[in-house]
């Protein structure tokens, strides 16, 4: 028998989900080389196309240590809003500086460049979405699942890694070197 549009099932190819503080999928960053990053936390990426089966949009949670940095960078292609949780840490949007504290949202349109320094004295926890996927594959290629290995990542390595995910995230170039 035939079916009309309105009769025909479609599989449902997302999963409703209640995801705890410390649900998620748990990744450790491998340390980066010194001079290209100083950030080596662990993360939670907890909805997106594997997690979930988002297709829209992404987001990861993760506590930065004090003193360390989320390099400058930008996302030329998505929208990011920051959420953060806990301790406090110092901004900034396309050189704009600003203070952040517990409770602070942080917007940014595509292709705004910011770096986030937790200048504080306990981690800054936040919560990251973005608009649409990529940057989540660019964490995933940094990082191993929490409990293997991990091994330093190399200036080479890391730099090719970027140059593969240029459509989704941009590092700024150090002082004299090219982008």
């Amino acid at each position: 028998t035939a079916q009309t549009p309105q009769t025909v099932s479609r599989p449902r190819v997302s999963t409703p989900l209640v995801l705890q503080s410390s649900d998620g999928e748990a990744r450790m960053r491998r340390p980066p080389p010194a001079s290209l990053s100083t950030l080596a936390a662990p993360f939670l990426i907890k909805v997106d196309e594997r997690n979930g089966g988002a297709k829209d949009f992404v987001i990861f949670t993760e506590d930065v240590p004090v003193g360390q940095t989320i390099s400058p960078h930008r996302h030329p292609h998505s929208e990011e809003i920051l959420f953060i949780h806990a301790g406090t840490s110092t901004a900034w949007l396309d050189g704009q500086e600003a203070k952040v504290s517990p409770g602070t949202i942080i917007f940014m349109p595509p292709n705004t460049g910011v770096r986030l320094t937790n200048d504080g004295k306990q981690p800054m926890s936040l919560m990251a979405v973005f608009s649409r996927p990529g940057f989540d594959k660019y964490q995933r290629e940094i990082s191993v699942p929490a409990g293997e290995p991990v091994k330093p990542l190399s200036v080479e390595e890391l730099t090719a890694i970027r140059a593969r995910h240029s459509q989704s995230v941009l590092y700024d170039p150090l002082p004299g070197k090219p982008r």
